[in-house]
């Protein structure tokens, strides 16, 4: 996803973090935020909100789970091949 991007990062002015300790005493470090990102191939900026669960032992990441929405992605991604393909319509009719 990151290499149809020109530019991409997290929106940190509305990010929010928790640590918590869980039952079976593991450390879960929870973050929400807004992950921007504008396409070369027709420079549209997408915003999308994501979740990530993060568990830590020993201050080293030993698991992760990712979550989003990747609907407006995948329909962004889709409109550009649908524009790929017909200017090399155009041009193969030329």
């Amino acid at each position: 996803m990151t290499n149809a991007m020109s530019t991409y990062g997290f929106n940190h002015d509305k990010e929010y973090i928790e640590m918590v300790l869980d039952k079976d005493d593991e450390t879960w470090v929870y973050y929400w935020a807004l992950h921007k990102g504008t396409f070369a191939a027709n420079d549209k900026e997408l915003s999308i909100p994501v979740h990530l669960a993060v568990r830590f032992d020993k201050g080293k990441i030993i698991e992760e789970h990712i979550y989003f929405d990747g609907t407006a992605m995948n329909q962004e991604f889709a409109a550009i091949a649908t524009d790929k393909a017909e200017v090399e319509a155009e041009a193969e009719k030329e």
